[in-house]
């Protein structure tokens, strides 16, 4: 953060204080700032649903055919059981109903209960590792970045994320992405043993299982979550300790290319359309042009975005949040930036992203980071990157969450302030800055942070 943006955001910080941020006096010096007028009410929610719906099939946890496999092997009757827990911290972590603190801790229990079982000396070859594996993967990567750390992935892509979003990011994915390397392996091993075992083999058939492992498993759900692990590893730092550990020594560029490189070829047979549905394949598109972008190659980038948002099928599915990305990724590579923020504005009033809380404050910070990188240290422009923040703000369709929003975004700008000042950047600043992070996500209802 620059000088003179440091003191643009502390006048605007101390007039929210003063006269908090719905009020208009609050804006005044802030030019082109507007109410955006829409829906009457904003329901809210995460960015999108997990790529599991784009797969579907069996519940590893819950299934009746698991359970049915799992009771006939030895030591079946305790493993049953604790797939039951899962399944039951599962639900709850899932539950609407509930308040956000027991979801949070039902989420930890499923994922200490999953870890659990990966663990046992007794399940070292269980024919279902690979499985339960990649959904502890995609736990973490949708479950808890997704849902508990409110979109954590986009904004680190796309946005401003809090302390506590990057923290998670720095220490989720790397987890993930460990446990994806590994699951790839145990099914290729799973694969080699049911050539010897014909009593396995079969019995994976009768129930219905075996093309379930390789066909969901295998060829879409742990190639799709690697892929998606092995990019988000190339965002973390270099110098994160969870980053060290995970790639080893020499966490250079080469090694983010290589981690590019894998998860470009595992996406291959995914955008040949060779395996998994369409809505997958339109997945793939937006994070093949991610990949891309990050690797420098803008063109391929703007290729796959276009087909990602662009393609008959897009108009059609779902909004999820690789969908939100290939559209923040499109607008990214726009020349000037002056176009960019006009697309950026218009992603803003459409109804998907307009539905979803966590959409509409990452929408708005791409459009606060374009205006803010044109801005070129003027005062004013740099008012402006700002005033987008008062124009979501002041939407009426807001309504209730309006309050906690605010929290948010000004815990973000204290937060700011307090490690970019040069005379306040010890670590007790830093923890307070922290604390203030915290203290503005739990002011969120529980429908937008989980």
């Amino acid at each position: 953060m620059g000088a003179k943006e440091r003191v643009v955001l502390k006048g605007i910080n101390l007039r929210c204080r003063r006269g908090g941020v719905l009020s208009r006096s609050a804006v005044s010096g802030l030019s082109g700032w507007t109410v955006a007028v829409g829906v009457a009410a904003v329901v809210l929610g995460v960015a999108g649903r997990s790529a599991a719906a784009e797969v579907g099939g069996t519940d590893p946890f819950a299934g009746t055919a698991v359970h049915a496999l799992v009771e006939g092997m030895p030591g079946g009757a305790a493993v049953s059981q604790r797939l039951r827990e899962v399944a039951k911290w599962r639900a709850a972590a899932a539950d609407p109903g509930a308040s956000a603190g027991a979801r949070v801790e039902a989420w930890s229990a499923a994922r200490q209960g999953v870890e659990a079982l990966l663990a046992s000396p007794g399940l070292a070859g269980h024919p279902l590792r690979g499985v339960w594996r990649t959904d502890l993967a995609e736990m973490l990567l949708v479950g808890y970045l997704g849902g508990v750390q409110r979109s954590a992935g986009g904004f680190v892509e796309f946005g401003l994320p809090t302390a506590a979003q990057r923290e998670a990011f720095a220490e989720a994915v790397p987890a993930a992405w460990g446990h994806l390397e590994q699951a790839g392996p145990e099914l290729a091993a799973l694969e080699d043993r049911l050539r010897r075992d014909g009593v396995l083999r079969d019995r994976l058939a009768d129930l219905g299982l075996e093309a379930w492992i390789f066909d969901q498993y295998r060829d879409q759900k742990t190639v799709w979550y690697a892929a998606v692990a092995g990019y988000w590893m190339t965002l973390l730092p270099a110098d994160h300790p969870a980053y060290r550990d995970a790639v080893g020594p020499g966490a250079g560029e080469a090694v983010r290319a290589r981690l590019r490189a894998g998860a470009k070829a595992r996406l291959g047979p995914i955008l040949a359309g060779e395996v998994g549905s369409d809505g997958l394949r339109l997945r793939a598109e937006s994070l093949a042009g991610r990949l891309a972008w990050r690797g420098g190659d803008a063109a391929a980038a703007r290729g796959h975005f276009q087909r990602a948002v662009m393609e008959p099928g897009a108009a059609t599915a779902r909004w999820n949040s690789d969908q939100l990305a290939a559209w923040l990724g499109r607008a990214t590579l726009m020349e000037p930036a002056a176009r960019r923020a006009a697309v950026l504005r218009e992603l803003r009033k459409r109804s998907a992203v307009r539905e979803r809380l966590d959409d509409r404050l990452l929408v708005t910070d791409a459009l606060h980071r374009t205006l803010l990188s044109d801005a070129a240290g003027d005062a004013a422009a740099v008012e402006r990157a700002y005033a987008v923040y008062f124009e979501l703000l002041a939407d009426p369709s807001l309504g209730a969450s309006a309050g906690a929003v605010r929290n948010l975004v000004e815990g973000r700008w204290a937060e700011a302030l307090l490690t970019s000042s040069p005379e306040r950047g010890d670590a007790g600043d830093r923890r307070d800055a922290e604390a203030m992070d915290q203290k503005a996500v739990r002011g969120l209802p529980a429908a937008v942070r989980a």
